[in-house]
């Protein structure tokens, strides 16, 4: 068996636990996306329109290859929006679909997320996670 857990393949439970504790001390602050009480006037529609559109900017952020953004942002509407509107990762599946060879939108997405180099928020991720490179 391969151990993985420091490599690009292993790093998703490293996430979970960063956006599990985003997630839980939001929740601890008083915010509850999940609440069952409803009112019947109609800023319930306002509500409904604001949380549809949240999640569409968050999806639209994981389709991007922001896994933490897009998840966060479920919870936290600005960070949707950024993580919908910057650049995609070069190799996710929005980035496959709409970036062509040769465009340069591909060329921006590669300059900003370099494949032979790590960036700061994997920095961040290491440290919480315990890493130390040998």
């Amino acid at each position: 068996m391969k151990d993985v857990y420091w490599a690009r393949e292993g790093r998703t439970s490293v996430d979970a636990v960063l956006v599990a504790a985003c997630v839980g001390g939001l929740l601890l602050l008083g915010a509850n996306p999940l609440s069952d009480e409803t009112e019947t006037d109609p800023s319930v529609w306002a509500a409904t329109t604001t949380i549809v559109g949240n999640l569409a900017f968050s999806f639209v952020a994981l389709m991007k290859g922001k896994i933490s953004t897009g998840l966060i942002g479920i919870v936290v509407p600005q960070i949707a929006l950024v993580g919908a509107i910057r650049v995609a990762k070069p190799h996710s599946p929005w980035a496959r679909k709409w970036y062509h060879a040769g465009s340069r939108r591909l060329s921006r997405s590669r300059v900003r997320f370099p494949a032979d180099e790590r960036t700061w928020w994997e920095s961040v991720k290491d440290k919480i996670g315990g890493f130390t490179q040998t």
